[in-house]
């Protein structure tokens, strides 16, 4: 049996004596090592593989964006921000189709509402786009959203009045 010491005193001993180890030895360790100490080490280099195998993901393509970051998201991010401003009676009775058009009349004065790229997509794609990031932050039909909300304290920090 060879430790830890003895195999860096000698680097020409190979791998191969430390593969013939009995079952109550540690490396490093020698002969020391109690019961359970053996088993939270073998059971940590079970854990080590285990991770090692699941974490190796051979993946194609672009890199995967942060769901708030997919255009949807943003867009109805943007429009939730964009509708805090409005009375609550007025909130209830925006549609989606009424809200994208006044964001694309917005778009075409504005050349900082490109990001949302409203003038690209047709009406119906639109509509699905909002629909999708409403389920995502939350928002319920008063356009009320703590998921939103806490979203916007982390941008601008603490600091946001609601």
């Amino acid at each position: 049996m060879v430790g830890l010491l003895d195999f860096v005193s000698h680097p020409t001993i190979s791998t191969a004596a430390h593969e013939n180890q009995e079952d109550h030895q540690i490396p490093g360790l020698g002969f020391g090592a109690n019961p359970e100490l053996v088993r939270l080490y073998f059971r940590n280099l079970r854990c080590e593989d285990q991770v090692a195998c699941n974490n190796k993901v051979n993946r194609v393509g672009p890199p995967i964006k942060l769901d708030t970051l997919k255009i949807s998201n943003m867009r109805v991010f943007y429009c939730w921000y964009f509708l805090r401003s409005w009375s609550l009676s007025d909130r209830k009775k925006i549609t989606n189709k009424k809200l994208i058009d006044i964001l694309t009349d917005l778009s075409r004065s504005s050349k900082q509402l490109d990001i949302l790229q409203l003038h690209n997509a047709d009406i119906r794609s639109l509509q699905r786009s909002i629909s999708e990031g409403r389920r995502f932050w939350k928002i319920d039909p008063n356009w009320d959203s703590e998921k939103c909300f806490y979203f916007l304290c982390r941008l601008f920090g603490a600091n946001v009045e609601r």
